[in-house]
């Protein structure tokens, strides 16, 4: 969604944020500069009895992280 609108898809963590310098500090150790930021603190859907073990087919998107996860199932590379 993001790339779409000519945003760049990053998969990391915040471990710091720095409002005055406006940057975000990485898991990784890079630094992504910022004009707007919105944060997912996320939620998370409970599966059980809708999932069996081993079942591969469904992906909740909920933590928003399983989006990535989704995509990369409907649309492999």
């Amino acid at each position: 969604m993001a790339e779409d609108r000519g945003a760049t898809f990053v998969e990391d963590e915040v471990v710091r944020i720095k409002p005055a310098q406006r940057i975000l500090d990485l898991q990784s150790g890079k630094q992504v500069p910022y004009d707007i930021v919105s944060f997912n603190t996320g939620s998370e859907v409970p599966l059980s009895g809708v999932v069996s073990e081993g079942q591969k087919n469904i992906v909740p998107v909920k933590p928003v992280c399983n989006l990535l996860q989704a995509q990369r199932f409907i649309l492999p590379p």
